[in-house]
């Protein structure tokens, strides 16, 4: 048995050989794959003398070594019922605040920023995906979906959700989502995957793809993808020379599109009482676009061409359809009778640097060197 003097001894000893200084590593700023907390080492020779035996400790005395205390088989913090990652009450407009990790069987297309909303779109390429699917993410304290009574109940990253029919509030006009998942992605903050096809009042599947609702399988595979905290830049289709005076050089968000729909590029400010304001510049940019017909004035449209552009004014609307055979643009307020005049909106137009390909977001610019 060893007595009180032995125990002082092999401490002093293991004292003498400890470093001085233990650095532990940094937090990591952002969320990693995996949730479990790994136990930090403690310093040789403090508690780890009080619970080995003497003889032990007398043998690594002996070789002149210290070893510190393995972590093999210690068990990790249980995870919390939200991941750790604090969203913000408003959503940033020129970065994302999450990302996706590879998902087999789909690809990122591309995504949309909004003060209320984020989201991602996905393309499925097997038949074991779906043809289309949508991740969309809503700030701490905005959009909480309702839990249907018949709701299956999931965990994702350790947050309790469930996969629904869910009702589309954000969207209005009564649109739910068919086989859609919603869960915390972060303390009061939630997210939803779901196939855009997928609503009550969706054409039917395709033919030769797959049915558009998300089973609860491909949603949790989706869903199981989402890395909140993991940030990457907004990118943007055209760069500006100019605003309007009236415009505040303030990005509200982009949203992307296909054909005539275009990506929606929004600028200046905004107030939740006037989200749509008169004095909100919004930009519509859509690839090989075809030159729309300056002849045609049956909805007040005044014909116009300058520099390598023509097509019409509304001027109800102050609002400018044009094209140069290649590009199309179509600038306003978004709301009519808005405070631009066809002076201002053409010499916005006029100052546009255009990506390589429009259709490609690889091509676009960095958002930071959207505005002048």
């Amino acid at each position: 048995m060893p007595t009180e003097q032995d125990l002082r001894t092999v401490l002093t000893a293991l004292a003498d050989r400890a470093p001085t200084r233990c650095e532990l590593p940094a937090a990591p700023s952002t969320p990693t794959r995996s949730h479990h907390h790994v136990p930090r080492m403690l310093l040789p020779g403090l508690a780890a003398a009080a619970v080995i035996g003497i003889t032990v400790t007398a043998s690594l005395l002996a070789t002149g070594t210290t070893s510190a205390p393995s972590t093999r088989g210690a068990s990790p913090a249980v995870p919390t019922s939200t991941p750790a990652f604090a969203a913000p009450t408003v959503l940033p407009t020129t970065r994302y605040i999450f990302d996706l990790a590879a998902i087999e069987g789909y690809a990122v297309t591309d995504g949309g920023t909004s003060p209320t909303e984020q989201w991602l779109n996905l393309t499925g390429s097997t038949a074991d995906a779906a043809s289309s699917a949508v991740v969309a993410i809503y700030p701490a304290g905005g959009f909480r979906p309702p839990r249907p009574a018949d709701a299956v109940a999931v965990t994702i990253n350790g947050a309790q959700g469930f996969y629904a029919t869910i009702e589309a509030q954000p969207e209005g006009n009564g649109i739910t989502w068919d086989g859609a998942l919603a869960w915390p992605y972060a303390p009061g903050a939630w997210a939803v995957a779901y196939s855009p096809e997928a609503t009550h009042d969706s054409l039917p599947a395709r033919p030769g793809l797959p049915n558009p609702e998300l089973t609860k399988r491909q949603a949790i595979q989706i869903a199981d993808a989402v890395r909140a905290g993991q940030t990457h830049g907004v990118r943007t289709p055209v760069r500006l020379a100019t605003l309007p005076d009236e415009v505040s050089p303030v990005f509200q968000g982009l949203s992307p599109g296909t054909g005539r729909l275009g990506t929606t590029i929004i600028i200046g400010s905004t107030t939740n009482s006037d989200p749509f304001s008169t004095r909100t510049l919004h930009i519509q940019i859509y690839p090989n676009a075809a030159v729309p017909d300056a002849g045609d004035t049956g909805f007040g449209q005044t014909p116009v061409q300058f520099g390598a552009f023509h097509g019409s004014f509304y001027p109800g609307e102050d609002r400018l359809d044009v094209s140069n055979g290649t590009v199309g643009i179509n600038i306003g307020t978004g709301v009519p009778h808005g405070v631009f005049t066809l002076a201002q909106l053409e010499t916005t137009v006029e100052g546009m640097a255009f990506a390589s390909d429009i259709a490609d977001q690889s091509t676009w610019f960095p958002v930071s060197e959207l505005m002048p």
